[in-house]
């Protein structure tokens, strides 16, 4: 097992910014000359590039580098204050990655193995005080995805349920044979939840045969995206352990992606326009607040393109990205906060000669700290990263 701890020297670059009252989730903030922020890079060693995924409330992060041009050979870290900790790998793994951690500095993630076929398998896999920990898959070979609620209690891996010995999954009308299943789902995967050393499968939705859970919070509520009998177009889902699986209502929308909930069950993301002849027939894709079984469209700095809402804070203030073109939006976007009803570019409120062209904001903590990111190139993964920490 490989564990160092690597410690960078990062500049700190003072951001002025005046967003109002209440800006990023600090609640006494007043009016008078806004709050401020340091932006401090998450950078990466000489020779390796950087992936960010995930940010709690103590402003940790976790994410992953790689060699350059090798995004397989990677490890897993955590950075706090400048300074980014490997994590230890399995032994004879170089290709492992950390997804989410909780508020207690427990990091959840997987790393990549082959079955005996040389099909690619993702192993779920987690960190308790740095010491590495296995978890048990529910299906022996399986596509696993994991997130963790903030406070640790609860967490769950998405799961592809099928190998040589499990014949399938049942879900809540019976059991369903893996030849039904792949015909009508190629690309599948069920939600299970962990919690006090217990398993559980979430299952799907209304005869569905495959969902994929996105975020958890503290209440054990998970949201993600499900696949439905009948339905042309992706369905949002909440789950709750008394209710189960239910729909998200797509108001009027023809497809919803749910990204987060919050503690006060307060969901974010992102819904397809209706297809054309329908009350909205422009087929963009538009942020939105859901709470309750109400949706609330969410205002961008650029109404007429594309937008995803990423995340969302227990004060309620709202992270994502925009389109700033029609064409090539994802890369061409900027990132955006949400607060008390408007919606901010954020690099519009800070100095333009930091050298920094912000174009996503993908978390947000309790604390007003936001994981942002700069896409830098053509590749997917062409990013540099940065947290804005307010200044008291």
């Amino acid at each position: 097992m490989k564990n160092m701890t690597m410690k960078m020297k990062m500049p700190d670059l003072v951001l002025g910014v005046a967003l109002g009252i209440g800006l990023l989730g600090l609640g006494a903030a007043t009016a008078l000359a806004g709050p401020k922020f340091e932006l401090q890079e998450v950078e990466a060693p000489a020779g390796k590039e950087v992936h960010c995924a995930d940010l709690n409330n103590l402003g940790q992060v976790v994410g992953y580098i790689y060699d350059e041009g090798d995004i397989l050979a990677s490890e897993a870290f955590v950075w706090e204050d400048g300074v980014m900790t490997i994590l230890p790998s399995p032994d004879g793994f170089d290709s492992v990655v950390a997804t989410s951690i909780d508020d207690r500095g427990g990091v959840l993630g997987w790393y990549r193995d082959w079955d005996a076929n040389r099909f690619l398998m993702i192993r779920p896999i987690r960190w308790v005080k740095g010491e590495l920990q296995m978890i048990n898959p529910v299906f022996k070979d399986v596509w696993a995805m994991v997130d963790v609620s903030p406070d640790g209690k609860n967490f769950f891996s998405n799961q592809t349920p099928f190998d040589d010995q499990t014949p399938g999954w049942k879900n809540e009308f019976g059991w369903v044979d893996e030849a039904d299943f792949t015909a009508k789902s190629g690309d599948s995967r069920i939600p299970i939840l962990y919690r006090k050393g217990q398993t559980k499968i979430l299952g799907a939705v209304m005869g569905g045969h495959s969902a994929y859970c996105m975020d958890m919070n503290n209440a054990g509520v998970a949201v993600g995206q499900a696949e439905v009998t009948g339905h042309r177009q992706t369905d949002g889902f909440r789950w709750d352990p008394k209710q189960g699986m239910v729909l998200i209502d797509k108001g009027g929308f023809r497809a919803v992606f749910p990204q987060a909930i919050n503690n006060n069950g307060k969901v974010v993301g992102h819904a397809w326009q209706s297809a054309a002849g329908d009350i909205n027939s422009d087929h963009r894709q538009r942020s939105f607040i859901w709470q309750d079984g109400r949706m609330e469209i969410l205002k961008t700095p650029i109404e007429q393109y594309h937008s995803s809402a990423q995340d969302i804070n227990d004060h309620g203030v709202v992270v994502g990205y925009y389109g700033k073109q029609q064409e090539n939006w994802y890369v061409a976007s900027g990132a955006w906060a949400y607060l008390n009803g408007e919606s901010y570019d954020l690099n519009d409120v800070i100095p333009a000669n930091l050298g920094w062209d912000l174009t996503r904001a993908m978390r947000v903590n309790n604390a007003g700290m936001m994981m942002v990111s700069e896409h830098t190139g053509p590749g997917f993964n062409d990013d540099r990263w940065a947290v804005l920490v307010p200044i008291k």
